[in-house]
């Protein structure tokens, strides 16, 4: 029989999944690529490469597959593409099934938005040869084809008039042949009183088109907790020790009248249980104005219209929940988005198939591991982890831990580097500005730090004042652990650590004096100097900072970092106090 080497994959995938104001959103998006990439790659007849046969059952899988295969390519990526498009399919008819119980009986109009945007949305490619002795060469060669059939884009003719949708702002927001708008149409759906999940349609004026109805209407519970619970992940462990207190206030948010949330995927096993969204745990949240426009707490004119003795309840146990915890919610949460460096070109240097699979088995294995990394060695949640690629939600203070642990299991596993880029946003910020905040800042650690190479770390803070703050580095410093060095910074700036706030500043102002020089002696004098005056002996009970050997690790560390070490260090630092103060101060 001959045989051919083929390589199929489908999208667009970034832009799918980017198209997302809610996390949930962004992970159903995930998910759904991953099944349909999942089973096409099952489908196909033949010995898969490229990824495993169990990482496609645990869905652990990128968005394109590499298979060798006996008869004609064109059956073979018929196969695949029916599997894809079944459950695309699936998905869709369960997404248009809510809308006609929410929104009332569909027509034309509506129909033909639906097919239009459904039908043109996914894309399939495929690239086949004949199977040869020189492996490496037919992979490098075939792989050079399916990018130029890629951008060897198929253009078809879209009308998309009237009111756009929320979430990528380019596609027309459905609508039945009724409705004065988009808008009209979604304002019925949000008032239907068969929608009792009311968080689907939290946000007013939100319009959605086909996509952005599947990814919201697809499923049948919320699949992944929101931001503002990400934030508070860390209270609500810190929280398990006063469940009494904690009930206290569940029984008042119900008193309120907030609806529950029915999480599939439960987080961290050490998490207190929490029915309701994170943002319950705010106090900004708990009031008039916010439960009107996040709840729905109006009256027939549209004001808000909140129980004023059930508010102050609510308000009054949170209080207390502060008190007992000694803490309050994080106001800001971590994206984290990682990546296998140079895989195209390990991949490339495989000489058989066999070493290919068996590479692929590493991968697969990583896949694991970083699910058990976030979801239960951190308080995190994994989006998705296909293979070398890792994206994941995570609160503030556990971004720079959980990076280096997925670092040094891929280098574990697999024996190569694994760039990230972390984007810390605010829970009520937009989160597509801090996913591609997040890829932004992974690019950017693999062109930017230590002169392009790989095995680095890029971290952007968005704060809400408008400044932005960005820092990197390599994973590996001569004498020195940036890790364990910034994690030292940020346990030491929190308010009752010995190192005061002020440190940051104070370096601010004098540090960047050194820039145009190499960091050497009188670099770590000035840093020596600046620790010893923001240093409190008092509040270091666990003697966890000796000055002068953490202005010694601190210099090394800027001298790794190059001609702008001494900047870039006062830029960790700043970075060390934001973290420390969960992004108030």
């Amino acid at each position: 029989m001959n045989e051919s080497l083929f390589i199929f994959t489908l999208g667009p995938v970034q832009s799918f999944i980017a198209e997302a104001r809610r996390a949930s959103d962004l992970y159903l998006g995930s998910r759904i690529l991953a099944e349909m990439a999942a089973a096409a790659a099952k489908a196909v007849p033949g010995t898969l490469v490229f990824p495993t046969c169990q990482a496609c059952d645990r869905l652990a899988v990128p968005n394109r597959f590499v298979a060798v295969i006996g008869g004609p390519p064109s059956d073979a990526a018929r196969l695949a593409r029916q599997a894809a498009e079944a459950v695309w399919r699936r998905y869709a008819d369960r997404a248009r099934g809510q809308l006609e119980r929410f929104g009332g009986k569909v027509d034309k109009t509506f129909d033909e938005i639906w097919d239009r945007q459904i039908a043109r949305h996914v894309e399939y490619y495929w690239v086949a040869c004949p199977l040869g002795s020189d492996y490496p060469k037919q992979y490098v060669l075939l792989q050079a084809a399916l990018d130029a059939r890629k951008r060897t884009r198929d253009f078809a003719a879209s009308e998309e008039e009237g009111q756009k949708d929320s979430l990528s702002g380019m596609r027309a927001g459905l609508l039945t042949g009724r409705d004065k708008n988009s808008a009209a149409y979604w304002q019925r759906v949000a008032a239907s009183p068969y929608l009792q999940n009311r968080s689907l349609l939290r946000s007013k004026g939100e319009r959605l088109d086909a996509m952005g109805a599947i990814k919201r209407f697809g499923d049948d519970v919320d699949p992944f907790p929101s931001t503002s619970t990400v934030a508070a992940a860390t209270f609500l462990l810190a929280a398990r020790e006063h469940q009494e207190v904690l009930r206290d206030h569940e029984q008042a948010i119900e008193a309120l009248g907030l609806y529950k949330i029915q999480q599939r995927v439960l987080f961290h096993d050490g998490l207190a249980a929490w029915p309701y969204d994170g943002d319950a745990l705010f106090v900004a949240t708990l009031t008039p104005q916010r439960l009107a426009s996040d709840y729905g707490m109006v009256d027939a004119q549209g004001e808000p219209s909140v129980d004023p003795v059930r508010l102050e309840a609510a308000q009054e146990s949170l209080r207390r929940l502060y008190k007992a915890v000694g803490a309050k919610p994080r106001l800001y949460y971590a994206v984290l988005k990682m990546d296998g460096d140079r895989m195209g070109q390990r991949i490339g240097q495989c000489r058989h198939q066999d070493e290919h699979r068996a590479l692929s088995d590493c991968l697969a294995q990583f896949a694991d591991e970083a699910r058990r990394i976030v979801d239960r060695q951190f308080a995190g949640r994994l989006v998705y982890s296909g293979g070398d690629d890792v994206l994941a939600l995570v609160p503030i203070e556990q971004a720079f831990p959980l990076a280096k642990a997925l670092r040094d299991a891929f280098r574990q596993i697999t024996g190569g580097g694994l760039s990230g880029g972390i984007a810390f946003s605010h829970h009520h910020d937009p989160l597509d500005r801090a996913l591609h905040a997040a890829r932004a800042a992974e690019r950017r650690a693999k062109a930017v730090y230590r002169d392009g190479d790989r095995d680095a770390l890029c971290v952007v803070a968005l704060r809400r004042s408008g400044e932005i703050l960005q820092v990197g580095t390599r994973w590996q410093v001569d004498d020195a652990d940036p890790a364990a060095l910034f994690d030292t910074l940020c346990t030491a700036f929190r308010p009752q650590g010995p190192l005061s706030s002020k440190l940051a500043f104070d370096a601010l102002q004098e540090l960047p004096a050194f820039a145009d020089l190499h960091p050497g002696p009188a670099h770590a004098s000035a840093l020596k100097r600046i620790i010893k005056r923001h240093y409190d002996e008092k509040k270091d009970r666990d003697k966890r900072i000796e000055p002068d050997a953490l202005a010694t690790d601190l210099n090394r560390w800027a001298q790794d970092l190059g001609h702008d070490g001494p900047a870039e260090l006062v830029r960790w630092l700043l970075l060390a106090r934001f973290v420390a103060g969960g992004g108030e101060g």
